[in-house]
């Protein structure tokens, strides 16, 4: 299986779908399609898993989460793409296992050919791929009430669309 270090995230009109191009240790890389219907269903997985770490009551979770999302949107580097690989042929995840073992989140892509890769994340690092996530979303003209208030409040201030995050 291959364990991405490094991944660029682009919505493509012409697919309605997002590409996530990703670099693996080894310098190999790949490039995977996620629909719109994965991420619905794989959303409330990783946002339960940041629920998690704050341990607040829920009066003050979301005022947290808001400052936890804005805090890592803020360390967010600037990075040169991933670019997908000219000679292959992306492949669609059809299925994802989620994974959660604080302060960390993995995430195993499986395509229908047997096709893997995986992506473990940190707290602020999962953040920031929301983030990013949330902003291909909006540039998708997808539904927006599926994300959470406090998600929806830090990101008013701009999307950070197309950013690599590793």
């Amino acid at each position: 299986m291959a364990e991405l270090q490094r991944i660029t995230n682009e919505y493509l009109e012409t697919e309605d779908r997002l590409r996530l191009t990703g670099e693996t240790q080894t310098g190999e890389v790949v490039s995977i399609w996620v629909t719109q219907r994965l991420v619905l269903r794989l959303l409330p997985h990783l946002l339960e898993c940041l629920n998690k770490s704050i341990d607040e009551s829920s009066r003050a979770k979301p005022l947290l989460q808001g400052f936890a999302q804005q805090s890592a949107m803020t360390s967010l580097p600037s990075q040169p793409p991933v670019e997908p690989p000219r000679e292959s042929t992306p492949w669609l995840v059809t299925e994802v296992d989620v994974a959660h073992a604080p302060p960390r989140v993995s995430i195993n892509l499986k395509g229908m050919g047997g096709q893997q890769a995986s992506l473990t994340m940190e707290y602020r690092q999962l953040r920031q791929w929301l983030a990013i996530i949330r902003g291909l979303w909006q540039r998708a003209e997808w539904p927006d009430s599926v994300w959470p208030a406090w998600m929806n409040e830090t990101l008013a201030q701009g999307p950070v669309a197309g950013k690599a995050v590793h």
